[in-house]
């Protein structure tokens, strides 16, 4: 039995209740590299641990050893004779032997939990500051986001004080015939420009007055085909400069919303003035609008340059613009989409985006509630009317919108 305390594959320490070291075997011994007469009556346990250990022992251990008299898988650093630091584990028992009481320690070497536990600490310290960077740059974004949108109230409200006055002198100069050809040249050209500014700045203080939450809706009971006539006599020159064929296909019988006819209008030209820039020259524009349950759902379909996978998600973003078009977006900011998502969220619908891949056209969907008053309203019953934009006039697209004839006509025949 001497044998085997001796070598047991764990160190073995027999103290009195105040620490004093009264017996101890040869494994403990060797790991701590001090001799038994070293130890014994010499140095009490806690001599042996480091102060954290020390600090441990008379707040934790010795209080825990006689009340519950056990103390159990307790990892402390014992001090070596040369000394460095051993981390063991010890399980300690208070019994009584003869009139006295003594503790039992079996203590093993746990260096290989010990890295472990460092690692642990420093792989969790290495997470909590990356989540602290994290926090960080997030709050840092959240405070850029806001700024941008400062930055652009700003910027369009600064805009549009002095181009009130130059959009009045240029309606002015377009009243006028000069002699010169090369004038009447000039006036036209400052005269779209300044249309195409303006639009730009409302664009802006539409964008920062919906993140402000100060966009105001002034819904009203609506028919979509008045918001779509507007919307393609706004984009008419546009077309036709481009030579493109937009057609128009609308139920038989006419679908009602409720919305502000101005925000309505705005999503319909965007989406318009968006597949219009983006589509080449002699492309086909498709506006289809059909109710599906309590919805309406309008599509905007083209011919244009397409949209590869990689950017179906963040098309609608702020300022996004596809690579393929940057040559086509003929100064614009890449707002126009965000205003449409914005825009049809605040009427409580929703609006997607799919293409087959860069070449090969999109289509934009739109779906808003649709506000019925009767039965009549929920008619399924369509006709196909095609109007080729690019040749057409307002007036005469607003008469055939307004008939709602059930044959197909081109507006060149009228």
């Amino acid at each position: 039995m001497s044998e085997a305390y001796e070598h047991a594959p764990c160190g073995l320490v027999s103290t009195t209740t105040d620490g004093t070291i009264v017996r101890v075997n040869a494994t403990f011994c060797r790991w701590t590299g001090y001799q038994a007469d070293e130890l014994l009556n010499q140095r009490r346990i806690q001599d042996l641990l480091s102060i954290g250990g020390k600090v441990f022992h008379q707040t934790h251990w010795a209080p825990l050893l006689q009340m519950q008299r056990s103390v159990a898988e307790v990892k402390l650093e014992i001090r070596r004779r040369d000394g460095r630091k051993v981390p063991m584990l010890i399980n300690a028992v208070r019994r009584t032997v003869g009139k006295a009481e003594q503790d039992d320690l079996a203590c093993i070497v746990v260096n290989d939990r010990h890295k472990y536990e460092v690692e642990l600490l420093h792989a969790r310290r290495q997470a909590e500051e990356a989540l602290e960077a994290r926090s960080a740059a997030e709050e840092a974004l959240q405070r850029a986001d806001r700024h941008k949108d400062e930055f652009l109230a700003t910027l369009a409200h600064e805009l549009r004080n002095p181009l009130a006055p130059i959009q009045a002198a240029a309606r002015l100069l377009t009243r006028k015939a000069f002699a010169d050809e090369q004038l009447n040249w000039s006036t036209r050209v400052l005269e779209r420009q300044v249309a195409q500014l303006g639009r730009l700045v409302d664009d802006m203080l539409d964008v920062s007055r919906i993140a402000e939450g100060k966009l105001e809706l002034r819904k009203q009971r609506m028919s979509l085909a008045t918001a779509i006539e507007l919307a393609v006599e706004g984009v008419r020159d546009l077309v036709r400069t481009q030579s493109h064929h937009l057609r128009v296909n609308l139920p038989d019988a006419p679908l009602f919303v409720n919305a502000d006819p101005t925000r309505l209008t705005q999503i319909v030209l965007n989406l318009l003035n968006n597949a219009a820039k983006y589509t080449p020259p002699g492309g086909t524009i498709d506006l289809g609008v059909r109710s599906e349950g309590d919805e309406l759902v309008m599509a905007v379909r083209d011919t244009g340059i397409g949209i590869a996978p990689e950017h179906l998600n963040t098309l609608f973003n702020i300022f996004s613009q596809l690579p393929e078009g940057h040559s086509r977006s003929r100064g614009g900011l890449g707002i126009g989409l965000s205003l449409v998502r914005a825009l049809t969220e605040q009427h409580g619908g929703t609006v997607t985006v799919t293409s087959p891949g860069v070449g090969k056209g999109s289509e934009f969907i739109v779906r808003l509630p649709l506000a019925f008053v009767g039965s009549n309203n929920r008619s399924k019953q369509r006709c196909a009317r095609c109007i080729t934009a690019a040749q057409q006039t307002p007036d005469s697209y607003c008469r055939r919108q307004r008939r709602f004839g059930p044959e197909p006509r081109d507006a060149a025949r009228g």
